[in-house]
């Protein structure tokens, strides 16, 4: 599972032998947030939340938010 995205504690990985749609999980200190990255112009939506704090759930968002055309692009390279 590479890590595509470092940034503020977060760290963004795609797995590679994941499923669509496309998503990202967002690890810091432990938690985990499952995130839907979205179409283009779509906000970015949670699919799954193991003990992250609303806080940080919010920054993470955010960061996806703020990178989505890179996570799409790296989820395609990733699995073709």
């Amino acid at each position: 599972m590479p890590t595509v995205l470092r940034r503020n504690g977060f760290d963004v990985m795609i797995y590679a032998a994941d499923h669509i749609p496309i998503h990202v999980h967002v690890k810091k200190a432990g938690a985990v947030l499952v995130v839907n990255v979205g179409a283009e112009g779509e906000a970015p939506g949670i699919r799954l939340n193991k003990e992250m704090k609303r806080n940080e759930v919010r920054r993470a968002l955010k960061l996806v938010a703020a990178n989505q055309a890179y996570l799409t692009q790296q989820w395609r390279d990733i699995h073709g």
